[in-house]
């Protein structure tokens, strides 16, 4: 089932509050809780994907795999699919096709549409699952994919609950991206690649960057979208757009695209 519309500031809030918890051993919980109140899923799990230099996929490392039954099946599939199937996961195809500036993307994977007999039997079967729903979020190497399963006889997820459910994937996937990188920095939240370029750039223009614009070029880095940084910062989405167009000038870049470039580019 869908939120209601009335749960859909509650879902905000307990985002809020997972954003706070990045970093802490209380991310999982929190994330595992907001999950439940999206649609109905039997088991959750996160994952990181790591590319090549030629950007196809390399390996993937479990962040974590849960049951909301209290059962092993999950994590015993889990295991499978890291150790032996993930390169047959047809969300591989689609992380070596993406283009350098797409951050995320979101599937619906049928079992029924796998093709792989082995990945079937070991990864699927064992929970009973159905469906597969993955919002996967990053740049440069690192990709960050939360997967909601489903069990076999899941009602299908209409048009309409597919458009509501979509930017809410883009959201925790982005803020399990952040997660990621927070543990990869020893628990502590690290700064958004980029920003030390884009205060420098703007000086060396003439024109330092507020505080307000480098909260809003640092959560544009993290790739949130104006909606997103509104809710963040509890800010008017009007607001953040004006203070984007801003730091846009003084930073003499005039799209989300060339802010990305020139952060990932090489340093002259």
């Amino acid at each position: 089932m869908k939120p209601r519309d009335s749960q859909i500031s509650g879902i905000f809030s307990a985002t809020g509050s997972l954003i706070q918890a990045i970093g802490s051993g209380d991310f999982d919980r929190q994330l595992i809780d907001l999950a439940q109140t999206l649609i109905d899923h039997d088991h959750l799990g996160c994952h990181v994907f790591v590319m090549s230099c030629q950007t196809a996929p390399q390996c993937t490392v479990p962040l974590f795999v849960h049951s909301h039954d209290g059962g092993n099946s999950a994590k015993m599939a889990g295991h499978s699919y890291i150790n032996r199937w993930w390169q047959d996961d047809p969300d591989m195809r689609t992380l070596a096709s993406r283009s350098s500036d797409q951050r995320y993307f979101a599937s619906i994977l049928p079992t029924a549409e796998i093709r792989s007999v082995g990945y079937v039997r070991d990864c699927a079967e064992p929970c009973n699952v159905g469906e597969r729903i993955a919002f996967t979020y990053g740049y440069d190497r690192h990709h960050v994919s939360l997967r909601l399963y489903r069990r076999q006889g899941s009602r299908a997820i209409s048009a309409s609950q597919w458009r509501q459910l979509n930017p809410l994937g883009e959201l925790l996937s982005s803020i399990c991206f952040k997660q990621w990188q927070a543990l990869e920095h020893g628990g502590r939240n690290p700064p958004a690649p980029g920003i030390d370029r884009l205060r420098a750039r703007a000086l060396d223009n003439g024109a330092a960057l507020s505080r307000r614009e480098l909260q809003v070029m640092e959560a544009i880095l993290a790739g949130m979208t104006a909606a997103q940084i509104a809710e963040l910062l509890r800010v008017s989405e009007t607001t953040v757009v004006t203070t984007r167009s801003r730091a846009y000038f003084k930073l003499d870049l005039h799209s989300i695209s060339e802010i990305y470039r020139y952060c990932m580019a090489s340093p002259q």
